[in-house]
């Protein structure tokens, strides 16, 4: 139970928090008439605690009916409700029946309620787009016998789908189960990490989904892809007041970095915050007083933030300023990064436009950059662009970030590897970029101005340079400007490329 609480502890802090559980045997007992089913309450309450707390969502993804689930569930109302594997959720059937399905539905009854017969013990349970054939309470001989005649009969007709559970066979005439549930409520609510808690063998398609931080609890004995166990609904109800005692500890802000632990770069014209953990918690751009592009001090990791620390080795290294300069060195046991803002070429006598935050890493840990930054407090989609330059020139992939998804969300759905490695090897020799533009440039049409498109398609590549600052301000005021001003009253984030005018404006820079 250690090593599980332990795990509780650290997913207690992610972003992002989806916890699922199934119904039946996990967070109610079993018992021999499914109708009298009813909910640990201290499941209930820790569930229901969790479903209120900011960024974190509670979902219980059952066998059974979405209408039977909800009449249940009452007590936990933000709760995500799944019913029937996966075939229904909160707001019913997302696609309704065809005629063929429905009329396969028809078949299927008539059919489950024919072996059925006259045997007592034995019950069909008719569900939106599924039949539960349940033989719990009859004798060992009548069921092997009916559960035989159901697997050899209707569930291998073509467009059925069956689900064996314990004590139940369901038919299914949709394709669906709570793996590929649970999987659609990751993605619809961005969670970073999930903790799902099942006891049946049709919950095993949900441990299947779960990997990185996420957390998969088996109830009760039996093989399962499951990492941890728990004996009964009445463990699991602890496990989850302990997961909701964490997360409320956590977002209460008890992990915080006191302020005076923060260390401030400026070029003069805007300003960032760096903690003791490597991470860019405030910067605005492209003065102080504009929106934030990262801004967790104020609103947690899921507004925004830009790290750079070891992979191992302790979470927080030591400050301290070079000389009597602003820029900042952070010192771990295996590794050192020193952060500025770059004050070149006049720029701090210059109207603010482009800012170069610069990291520099020395060392031979393996090192964690997770970039993840939030336009305009978050209210603007995202598009954040890596590029790599060496010999062969730009090397780009792209990830979106809504306003909704979390940070580990997109990371995973990203077209590029995160740049960790041997702070020796030659990726940390190169020079890494990141170009944040707001989502909605891919989809404008191009100026009819040529000088205007040959600005937008530049800058749609993220390789605006000093060339274009008099047209970057006439573009200001048009629809580009309007989606996020600041990326067009100067300079982009980067320059570069192997285009004639970028390189002309590298020369004159």
């Amino acid at each position: 139970m250690d090593d599980l609480f332990a795990r509780l502890d650290e997913t207690a802090r992610t972003p992002c928090l989806l916890v699922a559980s199934d119904f039946d045997g996990t967070i109610a007992p079993i018992v021999s008439e499914p109708s009298v089913a009813t909910a640990n309450r201290d499941s209930l309450v820790a569930l229901k605690l969790l479903s209120e707390m900011r960024q974190t969502h509670v979902a219980i993804i059952s066998g059974r009916a979405l209408g039977d689930l909800a009449t249940r569930t009452t007590d936990v109302a933000e709760a995500h409700l799944v019913g029937s594997h996966g075939s229904e959720f909160d707001a019913g059937m997302t696609t309704p029946l065809d005629p063929a399905a429905r009329s396969l539905m028809t078949r299927l009854r008539a059919e489950l309620w024919r072996i059925v017969g006259k045997t007592p013990g034995l019950d069909v349970e008719e569900k939106p787009a599924s039949f539960a054939f349940h033989y719990r309470n009859a004798d060992d001989e009548a069921a092997a016998r009916s559960v035989k005649a159901v697997l050899e009969g209707p569930a291998t007709w073509e467009g059925v789908h069956p689900h064996s559970g314990k004590k139940v066979v369901e038919l299914s005439v949709v394709k669906t189960h709570k793996g590929i549930a649970a999987q659609n409520l990751r993605n619809h609510l961005g969670a970073t990490a999930v903790l799902f808690v099942g006891d049946d063998v049709t919950d095993e398609n949900a441990f299947a989904t779960l990997q990185g931080p996420d957390i998969g609890i088996k109830v009760g004995d039996g093989e399962s892809l499951a990492t941890f166990r728990a004996a009964d609904p009445v463990e699991v109800s602890r496990i989850l007041a302990r997961l909701a005692e964490r997360r409320e500890e956590w977002l209460a802000g008890s992990h915080a970095v006191p302020i005076e632990r923060h260390s401030l770069l400026s070029d003069q014209r805007t300003v960032a915050l760096v903690d003791p953990r490597g991470r860019v918690v405030w910067n605005c751009l492209p003065r102080i007083d504009s929106s934030a592009i990262f801004a967790e001090l104020l609103g947690g990791p899921t507004a925004s933030f830009f790290e750079v620390r070891p992979v191992e080795g302790p979470e927080c290294g030591e400050h301290s300023y070079v000389g009597d300069s602003f820029v900042l060195e952070t010192r771990w046991p295996t590794m050192t990064t020193r952060d500025y803002l770059d004050c070149g070429a006049g720029r701090a006598h210059q109207r603010a436009g482009r800012s170069d935050l610069i990291r520099v890493l020395q060392g031979k840990n393996e090192a964690r950059v997770v970039f993840a930054p939030r336009l305009d407090f978050g209210r603007v989609e995202t598009l954040a662009r890596l590029r790599r330059w060496n010999r062969g020139g730009w090397f780009a992939g792209f990830t979106r970030a809504s306003r909704r998804e979390s940070v580990g969300s997109c990371c995973r759905r990203a077209n590029i590897k995160r740049p960790s490695a041997p702070s020796s090897s030659p990726m940390f020799r190169a020079f890494w970029s990141f170009v944040t533009v707001p989502a909605t440039w891919e989809r404008m049409p191009l100026p009819k101005n040529r000088s205007l498109r040959e600005l937008f398609t530049i800058g749609r590549s993220g390789l605006v340079n000093s060339n274009c600052r008099k047209r970057a301000r006439t573009l200001s005021s048009g629809a580009a400007g309007a989606q996020s001003p600041y990326l067009w009253t100067d300079r982009s984030f980067c320059g570069g490329g192997d285009n004639k005018s970028s390189r002309k404006g590298r020369r004159r820079a």
